[in-house]
């Protein structure tokens, strides 16, 4: 089931089970570079196992709207990416992104238009009315995604994440509002 078609090359998909062999090797392909950001998603997906119990977890957040899990696919049906809506307040209509893509297709405005389709998504089929997204400093690309989209840059905030060798890293906190 397609949910937002990016283009006639790129579109977004919920988890589904049988996924999780290709997901795992991406992001093998992938650690070294997802290693400053993904200090979770990593250790979940060690092991072919442990990324069909990440798959698994991720339908369970979805189904109890605790999240939205999305893979990223390109025309031949290969996954190149992982974007997903967590955190979700309802409460106070929030809801944080996490995103990445496979090195070959970073830098081709693939994310950028990604963030824009999302977010219309959200604000439209949800009662959320603002979304955040926190970028390791030092992640210049993923700022620049953010700012294209209309996100506004609201701070630093010390030690609020750590990196897969439990290092703990400064973010830069971006943030949109439904307009």
């Amino acid at each position: 089931m397609k949910i937002a078609v990016i283009n006639f090359d790129i579109y977004l998909t919920p988890y589904y089970k049988t996924a999780y062999v290709e997901l795992f090797d991406l992001i093998q392909k992938n650690k070294q570079r997802l290693s400053n950001s993904f200090s979770k998603m990593l250790p979940q997906n060690e092991t072919k196992d442990k990324s069909l119990l990440f798959v698994l977890d991720k339908m369970k957040q979805w189904k109890q709207k605790k999240q939205f899990a999305f893979l990223i696919f390109n025309s031949e049906d290969k996954i190149i990416g992982h974007f997903n809506i967590r955190e979700i307040n309802w409460h106070k209509q929030e809801a944080e992104l996490s995103y990445w893509l496979d090195e070959a297709y970073v830098g081709k405005g693939t994310m950028t238009a990604i963030i824009q389709t999302m977010c219309n998504w959200l604000f439209t089929t949800t009662t959320i009315k603002r979304v955040i997204a926190k970028v390791v400093v030092g992640n210049v690309a993923s700022e620049k995604v953010l700012s294209k989209n209309g996100f506004q840059y609201e701070g630093t905030l010390s030690k609020a994440c750590s990196n897969y060798y439990n290092e703990a890293q400064d973010a830069n906190q971006f943030a949109l509002e439904k307009r």
